[in-house]
């Protein structure tokens, strides 16, 4: 039998879709684990600032800065589209929390998305080895 180049074809285009999408998904969940990670060790610093401690600030361009810390009543929290709010450090402990949690039900749906490409993918395997023996 002929080899049906077309529908071998089709299923490498689909192929190579779901392995973009794949990769979208990983990098998704690499970049909300690291906000996660960057999210919960700020809360630590928070909880740990007393005033006196001498720290490391960054002024940009890989740039630090050595810095005597100050308990502070208020921090700035990055809210997002380059606004800030200021707001007490308690607060600010929360909001954090919120966003690592909120995380943590994102990347189990992405993982589940991944999970479905990747059994796609096996599935499209199959199918393009079907073609080929033919």
């Amino acid at each position: 039998m002929e080899i049906n180049r077309e529908e071998i074809q089709k299923i490498a285009i689909e192929a190579e879709n779901l392995q973009r999408m794949h990769r979208m998904l990983r990098d998704q969940i690499v970049a909300l684990n690291m906000a996660s990670l960057e999210a919960s060790v700020t809360i630590n610093s928070l909880e740990k600032i007393r005033g006196g401690e001498n720290s490391l600030v960054s002024l940009g361009s890989g740039v630090f800065a050595s810095a005597s810390m100050a308990k502070s009543k208020y921090v700035l929290l990055d809210l997002g589209g380059g606004i800030c709010g200021e707001m007490s450090s308690e607060k600010a402990i929360s909001i954090l929390k919120k966003r690592i949690e909120d995380s943590r039900g994102i990347i189990q749906r992405l993982e589940e998305d991944l999970k479905r490409v990747q059994g796609s993918l096996i599935e499209l395997e199959g199918k393009a080895r079907k073609y080929i023996q033919q």
